[in-house]
């Protein structure tokens, strides 16, 4: 087997190396994106769920108060209601930013992704140049001895 052959066999080998690493990054692109969409959905069930609890809390509230003869513009009624609702507002604010958490490293993965995209594409071109041009020296030496030349790429001195 011939130096050009090798180095075609190489470089389709590369190329093969490429495609397959791309589509797992490419996949795992997509799967990042779904990610972000479910985190997104959770967060807002979440919310809603939070919500809906704390409305079931204050009309209980409001049925208790009522069968006990209590006024719902007592000071202990309004004090207990704006306590549910500050202990809602304080969950749904902590589910916002847990969401915000997700998101954030959601998309520092796909922008890391991105760059490995752009590594191996880089990498690959890079290697398929350094094969075209040890194949292109192969084939087209300089115009110095043929001892001279091979003394080159062997990494011995010149003299």
């Amino acid at each position: 087997m011939g130096v050009e052959t090798a180095l075609l066999i190489s470089a389709v080998g590369t190329g093969l190396s490429y495609q397959a690493q791309m589509q797992g990054l490419q996949n795992e692109a997509v799967r990042l994106q779904e990610q972000k969409k479910i985190a997104k959905l959770r967060a807002l069930q979440e919310e809603n769920m939070r919500i809906e609890q704390q409305n079931i809390t204050l009309s209980n509230n409001r049925v208790v108060a009522g069968a006990s003869g209590i006024l719902d513009d007592s000071r202990s009624f309004i004090a207990i209601q704006n306590k549910v609702r500050d202990d809602a507002a304080k969950d749904i604010g902590n589910i916002r930013l847990n969401a915000t958490i997700a998101k954030s490293n959601l998309d520092y993965a796909t922008l890391q992704n991105k760059l490995d995209r752009q590594s191996l594409t880089f990498g690959t071109i890079s290697q398929l140049g350094s094969y075209a041009y040890t194949a292109y020296a192969y084939n087209n030496p300089p115009t110095t001895s043929g001892e001279d030349w091979w003394q080159l790429v062997e990494g011995k001195e010149h003299h």
